[in-house]
């Protein structure tokens, strides 16, 4: 975190080189609150914050459903900042998110995009309060598209169908995407997928089987892991309810949390891989995916606004016709006092 502070531009933003500047401002966002810090108080020169940024442009970066993965990492992002995702920057992530789902197929955005259902899911979990009723669930149809498109393997392409040629990221060599798969987990865990469904239990056995012996993962067919496919798959695993420590976990003597503490560098960055790669890595992107999985932290980050407001959607539920609010040890008048 005291790293990727000194990556801040002056208009409060943190761009990634991979994902830009609005996307990887919403990532940094997500790496400052799991670390257990305020992100509105990471003030820029121009005393502007990553919130400030994301506000500043929410409108516009969120109104198409080409935009649909940018929306829902930005509703994660507000939850985990204790924002209203109902009213950020102008508008209601929640209610934009919905405009972008398909009832009929059970899709969130565009077609066969995994990693934005994912998200959708992930998003949508983390932000129900009012209008909706506290019992609202993510819907059947969206949680059975995105369980349908399991390879047989366990794990999931970033697309499906899977269309690109074998040399293409989305087709990987390992047979699915070790980032998608550690995020789709996420996802149906937090919808309410059972950890020990077979959906589940095929998905971590496909990690398992994937994991390289210095503890990480890699997508590419590498026998060395990199550092944002560890971290997806770390965030997947600590989802289910494992811990990333334990001997299942471990290939000698390397576990994930090792493999990440082992590409840390002095001044506080994570290298993309030990060695580092020929080509020129997004350490910027590295180190903002990482540090939520290092703080053993799955998505969604769930934050006190949305926490508050569903509190008090159940407290309603239970008033009574004379307006009280009845507490079992403390009576009807006190309280409805409390």
């Amino acid at each position: 975190l005291l790293w990727l502070r000194t990556q801040q531009q002056a208009d409060g933003s943190i761009p990634s080189s991979v994902s830009g500047a609005y996307s990887g401002t919403t990532q940094a966002v997500l790496a400052i609150a799991a670390g257990n810090q305020e992100p509105h108080a990471w003030l820029s020169s121009g005393n502007q914050s990553p919130l400030d940024y994301l506000a500043s442009q929410a409108i516009t970066e969120t109104d198409t459903i080409t935009e649909t993965g940018t929306t829902a990492r930005l509703t994660l992002a507000v939850v985990a900042s204790n924002d209203d995702p109902y009213d950020f920057g102008g508008v209601n992530l929640v209610e934009r998110l919905h405009s972008y789902y398909n009832l009929a197929s059970g899709q969130y955005g565009l077609d066969g995009d995994v990693v934005a259902q994912s998200l959708s899911i992930l998003a949508i979990s983390a932000s129900v309060t009012e209008p909706q009723p506290i019992t609202q669930t993510i819907p059947a149809s969206a949680t059975n598209l995105l369980k349908s498109w399991q390879q047989a393997n366990g794990g999931w392409n970033i697309a499906e169908p899977c269309t690109c040629g074998p040399s293409n990221w989305c087709c990987p060599a390992v047979g699915a995407d070790i980032d998608a798969t550690g995020l789709a987990i996420q996802a149906l865990i937090a919808a309410g997928e059972p950890a020990t469904s077979i959906t589940i239990v095929n998905a971590l056995d496909f990690l398992d089987d994937q994991q390289q012996a210095d503890g990480g993962w890699d997508t590419f067919g590498s026998t060395t892991g990199n550092t944002n496919s560890t971290a997806w798959a770390l965030q997947g695993i600590l989802a289910a309810g494992q811990d990333p420590e334990a001997a299942k976990w471990t290939k000698g003597v390397n576990n994930p949390i090792d493999f990440l503490l082992n590409v840390q560098q002095g001044d506080g960055k994570l290298q993309y891989s030990d060695p580092p790669p020929a080509w020129d890595p997004d350490l910027v992107l590295t180190t903002m995916q990482a540090t939520p999985a290092l703080a053993r932290k799955p998505l969604p980050l769930r934050g006190r606004y949305v926490a508050v407001k569903k509190g008090l959607r159940w407290l309603q539920s239970q008033q009574q016709p004379d307006g009280s609010v009845p507490s079992v040890v403390s009576g009807a008048y006190n309280g409805t006092n409390q």
